[in-house]
Formats: structure tokens, sequence, C-alpha cells
């Protein structure tokens, strides 16, 4: 929730603050460590050498669990045949 400061006009003869729902912003978000329930750090390990790209893995910091696989990779995405 944010508060969004209105000025005075006809509609709004007083003007002053409206409290409104605002998006959050990605940087101001942390996943769930799935052993503890709290937010944890984000890191990457390489668990197969020599797989490029596909050998890092991402684990929980204050773990170092294995967290699954990212949303919206762009790894793996399959080429459009041409016709």
């Amino acid at each position: 929730m944010v508060y969004r400061h209105i000025r005075r006009s006809q509609q709004h003869p007083q003007g002053g603050r409206v409290r409104r729902e605002a998006a959050v912003h990605i940087s101001n978000v942390m996943l769930v460590d799935p052993e503890t329930n709290e937010p944890t750090k984000v890191g990457k390990v390489r668990k197969e050498p020599g797989k490029g790209a596909r050998g890092w893995v991402r684990i929980a910091r204050r773990t170092g669990r294995e967290l699954g696989a990212k949303g919206g990779s762009r790894t793996g995405r399959k080429k459009k045949a041409k016709e």
C-alpha cells in the first residue's frame, strides 16, 4: 500500500492523502526457503560441469538446498520449423 497525494479540486475539495495498492518491483522480492519457510538469498552452483548454461543450479543461501527451476527461462526453447 502506498499513499497518493490528491490536489484540491471540485471532486476532492479537501485534497489530502489516499492509500492505494501498488506494484512491488521484483528486486524487492525474496524467495522463501522450502526448509525454514523464511526469506533467503539465492546463489548458483555448478552441478554438472561441461553442460554450459544448463549445468548451473539455483540454491538457497540460508540452507544450501537446491531450488526449483526458474520460470521464464530462455534455455530449452524450441526453434520454429521453417515451412
